[in-house]
């Protein structure tokens, strides 16, 4: 998590791989004001690994999270995910 702390007070977004769907509930806790916005291999089976992506509040703010493309193949599941996003109508960002 400390990890997770260090990049998001550096960087306005931060990618996270090999994340767990038993830690993702312990990061939104620790990430409140974040978007997090996941992949993960089977939600059922918490120690799988996946990905995520955090956006910092400041960002959404600025920019609309416009498309989100999740991976529901056998090997892109958990392990790709991808947004885009949109500048807010009279935003100056």
């Amino acid at each position: 998590m400390k990890r997770v702390d260090y990049l998001l007070s550096r960087f306005d977004i931060a990618c996270i791989t090999e994340a767990r769907a038993h830690d993702l509930e312990a990061i939104r806790h620790s990430l409140k004001g974040c978007a997090l916005i996941e992949c993960l291999v089977d939600k059922s089976k918490k120690a799988e690994a996946g990905v995520f992506i955090a956006v910092r509040q400041q960002v959404l703010e600025q920019y609309d999270i416009d498309s989100v493309y999740r991976s529901d193949t056998l090997n892109g599941k958990g392990r790709i995910v991808s947004i885009t996003l949109k500048p807010k109508t009279g935003s100056t960002g």
